[in-house]
């Protein structure tokens, strides 16, 4: 994989045959590909004979698994999803700090006993394609008030470091976050505390389904760790040269800051 790359793209594919020959195109020229459950649920259980397939090709794996239940329940999941060539995987930081602990410490022993490094264990704060009205609609914010858009984002930014610190708590490596909340996180939880980046778009380019997206450079900028892009990239007529254009945006931007 590109060992100065900070790209991981998202194969959200319905077919693994299609992933793979993105994965064959691109794979050195990125840090890791991001398997989520639709794709990996289609190829089976936990989505082994993915992960197999991406390692026996030099790739690195992001198990976008979003694990949250009761913490006996995620320490046996976690475990189950430790294998060679899981790089990182995540959990849901409203599964609350027992849950999250619970997960990292199975991850840890099962890496352990494989002799495997471990991957890299990460809250996923609030999803980038929900915006201040959403969270509003399902609690998070007071359904009776309405604020300005600067007050909007200082809330949902709040929401996200409160969770980012919760997980710090537990243990973990870092989050998923939005790239508008990456500095904020990184002031509440130190550098080393990882910032991985879905909702990333080309200046100008459609949100698609995200609502708080930044580009590649403004990432880069606020000190986003990874980058996770999927559509810009899985869409494009011509892959290799957008994923060779975001880590040229991304070099450039922290060679500015």
């Amino acid at each position: 994989m590109g060992t100065e790359s900070r790209i991981i793209v998202a194969l959200d594919y319905p077919t693994f045959e299609e992933a793979l020959a993105l994965a064959e195109l691109i794979g050195p020229e990125v840090a890791a590909f991001k398997l989520g459950n639709e794709l990996a649920e289609a190829e089976g259980p936990g989505g082994f004979g993915c992960v197999k397939a991406l390692s026996a090709k030099g790739g690195n794996t992001f198990r976008d698994s979003k694990l949250m239940d009761i913490p006996r329940t995620v320490e046996a999941a976690a475990a189950r999803l430790v294998q060679p060539g899981v790089f990182m995987f995540n959990m849901m930081c409203q599964g609350g700090a027992a849950m999250m602990a619970a997960g990292k410490a199975a991850a840890v022993k099962r890496a352990n006993e494989l002799g495997i490094p471990a991957p890299l264990a990460l809250g996923v704060t609030v999803l980038t394609s929900l915006g201040h009205e959403d969270l509003k609609a399902v609690g998070y914010f007071p359904s009776e008030l309405t604020f300005p858009e600067e007050e909007q984002v200082r809330a949902v930014q709040g929401l996200v470091r409160r969770l980012a610190v919760l997980a710090k708590e537990a243990g973990l490596d870092g989050v998923v976050c939005s790239a508008q909340e990456a500095r904020i996180v990184r002031e509440a939880c130190g550098p080393d505390f990882k910032t991985v980046c879905p909702g990333i778009r080309s200046k100008d380019a459609p949100p698609d389904d995200q609502k708080r997206t930044m580009t590649v450079a403004e990432g880069a900028a606020a000190g986003v760790d990874y980058f996770v892009i999927g559509r810009p990239i899985t869409q494009s007529k011509d892959p290799k040269a957008a994923v060779a254009q975001f880590n040229r945006e991304a070099v450039e931007a922290r060679s500015a800051a």
